[in-house]
C-alpha cells in the first residue's frame, strides 16, 4: 500500500515539475520574440534577480514587506477563524452577519484606500489593515464551511454520551474543520504578500513596493519582472510553510499527542 502511495505521489510531483518547466520554457520563448517589452526572457529575469540578491539590496525591503504581510496574516487568521467558527455554529449569527460578510467580500478593498489612509495614516498600521482585508475572508468562509460540514450525527452522539457543547466544539468541530481552515490559511498567506505590495504601492511607498515602483518608473522592465518573480517566490515559500504546519498538526492529531 505504501509503495502504491509513493508511486502516486511521485507521479503527481513529476507532472507538476513538467508543468512548471513548460511554463518557464514558454516564458523564455515568448520573451525572445520581443512582442511584449514588459515580458523579458526568463533567463534575463533570473540573471537580474541573481544580481539584485547578491547586491544585498533586497534584505531590508524583504524584511519590511514580510513583516507587514506576516502581521496582517496572523491577525486575519485569528479573527477569520473565530468569526468563521461563530458563523458555522450559530444559525442566528450566520443570518445576521452572513449578508454583510458576502457584501464585504464582493467589494474591492482598494477603493477604501483613501479612507484607510485617513483613519490609520500612511504607516505600518494602514498597511497591516489592508493586508487583513485581503486575507480574512478566505479564512472566515472556509472555517464556516468546515464547521457547517460537521455531520449532525456527531453532535447527537456527543449529546447522548453527555458531552457538553463547548467540549464537543473542541473535540469534534475544530478537528473536523481544521482541513478547511488550513485551506483558507494557505490562500490567505499568499494574499498577504499581494496585500502588502498593494499597500506599499498605494498607501506608503516603501520596501519591495518602492523598488517595484522605481523600476517601473525608470522603464527597467527586466528588474521589475525579477522583483515580481521574487515576490511570487516569497508567497510560494509561505504557502509551503503553512502546508508543512498543516501536515504537522494533522500528524499530532492522528497520534493523539
Amino acid at each position: 500500500m505504501s509503495s502504491i502511495t509513493s508511486r502516486l505521489a511521485s507521479g503527481r510531483l513529476a507532472r507538476s515539475a513538467v508543468a512548471i518547466a513548460l511554463f518557464f520554457v514558454g516564458w523564455e520563448v515568448y520573451g525572445r520574440t520581443g512582442r511584449a517589452l514588459a515580458v523579458p526572457p526568463f533567463s534575463e529575469v533570473i540573471s537580474e534577480l541573481k544580481d539584485v540578491l547578491t547586491s544585498g539590496d533586497l534584505l531590508g525591503p524583504t524584511l519590511g514587506t514580510a513583516t507587514v504581510a506576516l502581521v496582517g496574516f496572523l491577525i486575519a487568521g485569528v479573527l477569520g477563524s473565530a468569526l468563521g467558527l461563530l458563523i458555522g455554529l450559530f444559525p442566528t449569527f450566520r443570518q445576521v452577519v452572513g449578508p454583510w460578510v458576502n457584501a464585504a467580500y464582493a467589494t474591492p478593498m482598494t477603493m477604501f484606500i483613501p479612507i484607510i489612509g485617513l483613519y490609520f495614516g500612511l504607516g505600518m498600521r494602514s498597511q497591516v489593515f489592508l493586508v487583513v482585508t485581503f486575507c480574512i475572508f478566505s479564512v472566515l468562509m472556509n472555517t464556516a464551511e468546515g464547521v457547517q460540514a460537521v455531520p449532525t450525527q456527531y453532535f447527537e452522539l456527543a449529546k447522548t454520551i453527555g458531552i457538553s457543547k463547548p467540549v464537543a466544539v473542541g473535540r469534534i468541530v475544530i478537528p473536523f474543520a481544521l482541513p478547511y481552515v488550513f485551506v483558507g490559511l494557505r490562500i490567505s498567506v499568499a494574499s498577504a504578500f499581494a496585500g502588502a505590495i498593494t499597500a506599499e504601492l498605494l498607501l506608503a511607498t516603501d520596501d519591495l513596493g518602492l523598488m517595484m515602483m522605481t523600476a517601473s518608473g525608470n522603464f527597467q522592465f527586466v528588474k521589475l519582472a525579477a522583483l515580481t518573480f521574487y515576490v511570487a517566490l516569497l508567497g510560494f515559500v509561505a504557502v509551503g510553510v503553512v502546508y508543512a504546519l498543516e501536515r504537522w498538526v494533522d500528524g499530532r492529531l492522528r497520534t493523539g499527542a
